[in-house]
């Protein structure tokens, strides 16, 4: 939200996603943007990012995924190959009222692999309740994610995440402490949703050394399924 205020404090910008289902479960998505104001970030800003990948949402099923979220910009020809992106194998199953779902990741360009394993759970007909633990093979580090989510009145809902880490040392300035979000989700056609997050700029808890970013530094998005 600061670049409400002052454009160069942000990034403006057009998204487009696409997602095309050529047959059942198997997908293909791409997502670009375009830049309104003149926001340079010299770590992170692509112009676009793409996944591939099959997922059948029944238990007791295996899916695969494709990603690659590099710092892809055509300007600048700075065009990430398919080498450089994420490969990940998954298996999902149910427990009663549990949803488990398994993976192993793999990063070939970056020499990374971990498996994770994430329970999620209805705790009524308006909240959820998530719980995933994560094992880094290429570092010495464990990570323990819960989340859950409420909708508060009809399409109104809030979220939150803490990310808890086995070894502080090894957690990286991007991996953040906690997230949340909150806002209007409509994911009927035609309707709008809007939303504020802060799940994209790294997090600290206030009592750690290391500064943590205000609320003004989120993200505000306004958006329309067709």
């Amino acid at each position: 939200m600061e670049n409400l205020r002052d454009s160069d404090s942000g990034r403006t910008m057009l998204e487009f996603y696409l997602s095309i289902t050529p047959m059942e479960y198997l997908y293909f998505t791409f997502t670009s943007m375009w830049d309104i104001n003149g926001y340079k970030n010299p770590y992170y800003q692509p112009d676009y990012y793409y996944t591939f990948g099959y997922s059948d949402y029944h238990p007791n099923t295996w899916g695969f995924l494709y990603s690659n979220y590099k710092n892809n910009i055509i300007s600048k020809y700075n065009l990430y190959g398919f080498k450089d992106g994420t490969w990940e194998i998954n298996y999902k199953t149910k427990i009663k009222d549990i949803d488990l779902i398994a993976k192993a990741t793999y990063v070939p360009s970056e020499k990374e692999k971990f498996l994770s394993l994430t329970a999620y759970t209805p705790l009524n007909d308006y909240t959820s309740l998530s719980i995933g633990y994560e094992h880094y093979f290429h570092i010495d580090q464990e990570r323990l994610t819960i989340s859950a989510k409420s909708f508060l009145y009809d399409k109104f809902f809030v979220s939150a995440t803490a990310f808890l880490y086995s070894n502080l040392d090894n957690q990286t300035d991007l991996e953040s402490d906690y997230s949340y979000s909150f806002g209007w989700q409509d994911t009927r056609p035609y309707h709008f949703s809007v939303k504020y997050s802060q799940e994209y700029s790294p997090t600290r808890w206030p009592w750690r050394d290391e500064e943590y970013p205000s609320f003004s530094s989120g993200k505000i998005s306004i958006s329309m399924k067709f």
